[in-house]
């Protein structure tokens, strides 16, 4: 396939990143009720999936990959993209010899083995990190487009190399050359801007570096992601007002969105967290993801909890908890990790539930019982995920190590991270839960049978 050389890397790096920059998540076969798990703590422990029943979906900023019901093959679609890449031939223009420094076939050639070692199989993030600099040195006097597209996709690559902190320059970088105003600047594809804005929300958002930041400073991520939801609305959604342009970004990416209501959360701006979280969950509902609508819903719960916590509604957070907590029941699906963390975040949202009644002196009875259930659910929860553990090693099947920076919603803690012992620890509720101050001192008058 030939391509004009101007065209190259704009579409090399949308076309490559469809396997990478989309949020990945792994799904079971819808139909398989052998293989279906239930919220139920007993029901959980059950024979390991087969490796054959699984396939991955993705949610992304392409409209190839807008719902969670598109699957493909890992294996086979990098593959392609290998094979995508090095079948292409530039054609310079017919101009190219008045361009002040078109790239060379060296040049080009570095940048296909660049892309190459990024999204081939297998992967080899070191020497693509090592090209990719190169190719921006070398491509120092191309148009800002093409720079920045470079620049973001070194982003990616360092994220993937989970380094959070070398990624968001490069993030940063991409961003001030597509909004420089410059002719090549307006050629700019729109999902290269959204998806650097995206990349630097998430560095940002990881666990490396979202204890370093200032609720000041989560605004700024805050407005990052929604930028990008606004900037991946659906033109078919006709959306007008922001709000509108917000909701039809998140149906392109739920993932997104219910990080966007973390990033609130962790600014203050608890009214527009509780907004966000309800968006992420109608999103996730509309794509049929019961467990993440849930999560999402008992997080604008404890949204609500933390505006109870400082003078809000006290029976709209009270009501919003006990909705959420009931919607956890006889939850079925073919993830059984995404079931636990359900069960975990439900134990999450029934202390939130007791810190909030406890506060009243006419409800501590029902704080106390609420607390007795967290606590007896995430106990079975435990002992359900060590029995896993162990039929796991019976089988000699060793789970992959974790590969995440920790900012989505599929990161949310699980069995072996949280306990009812657990919430009596001040750090455990400000950096592993991020619970702001106000619910905090709810917690600890709780734990400590304070009135």
């Amino acid at each position: 396939m030939k391509v004009p050389r101007r065209q190259y890397l704009s579409l090399v790096a949308i076309h490559a990143s469809l396997a990478w920059t989309a949020s990945i998540t792994t799904y079971r076969y819808p139909h398989a009720p052998h293989r279906c798990f239930s919220t139920e703590v007993s029901a959980m422990l059950s024979p390991l999936p087969s490796a054959d029943s699984t396939v991955v979906t993705a949610t992304g900023t392409s409209s190839l990959l807008r719902s969670s019901r598109f699957s493909f093959s890992s294996e086979s679609l990098s593959g392609g993209i290998s094979r995508w890449i090095s079948d292409i031939s530039i054609v310079l223009p017919a101009n190219a010899a008045s361009d002040p420094s078109p790239p060379t076939n060296e040049e080009v050639k570095l940048l296909q083995d660049a892309f190459a070692a990024l999204y081939g199989v297998p992967r080899d993030l070191d020497r693509a990190q090592s090209l990719l600099s190169q190719v921006i040195k070398l491509w120092g006097t191309q148009p800002s487009d093409e720079r920045a597209a470079l620049y973001r996709v070194r982003g990616d690559c360092y994220l993937k190399m989970q380094r959070p902190s070398y990624a968001i320059p490069d993030f940063t970088q991409a961003l001030e050359l597509l909004n420089d105003k410059s002719p090549a600047a307006s050629k700019a594809d729109q999902s290269e801007i959204s998806a650097a804005y995206l990349g630097r929300a998430r560095a940002y958002q990881s666990t490396q570096m979202r204890s370093t930041l200032s609720p000041s400073e989560y605004d700024a991520v805050a407005e990052d992601y929604a930028t990008y939801l606004k900037l991946s609305a659906r033109e078919e959604d006709f959306p007008e007002t922001e709000r509108e342009l917000l909701k039809s970004g998140a149906e392109s990416n739920p993932y997104a969105a219910w990080e966007w209501g973390i990033a609130l959360r962790q600014a203050g701006q608890m009214e527009a967290a509780e907004d966000a979280h309800g968006i992420a969950a109608a999103a996730f509902r509309n794509i049929g993801d019961r467990p993440r609508e849930i999560i999402s819903d008992i997080d604008r719960a404890i949204d609500l909890a933390v505006m109870a916590s400082s003078g809000g509604s006290v029976s709209k957070a009270v009501d919003s908890l006990r909705v959420a907590i009931a919607s956890t029941a006889k939850v079925e699906s073919n993830d059984v990790d995404l079931l636990a963390r359900l069960v975990a975040r439900e134990g999450e949202g029934r202390v939130a539930l007791a810190s909030i009644l406890w506060g009243e002196s006419s409800t501590r009875s029902e704080a106390e019982k609420e607390l007795g259930i967290a606590c007896q659910r995430l106990e079975v929860l435990q002992i359900d995920s060590d029995a896993r553990d162990k039929a796991r090693l019976k089988r000699m099947v060793v789970p992959k190590p974790a590969d995440t920076l920790g900012y989505g919603i599929d990161d949310t803690i699980g069995p072996g991270e949280i306990s009812c012992s657990r919430f009596k620890n001040e750090k455990f509720l400000q950096e592993t839960l991020g619970w702001p101050v106000e619910l905090r001192q709810k917690a600890n008058k709780l734990n400590k049978l304070q009135k």
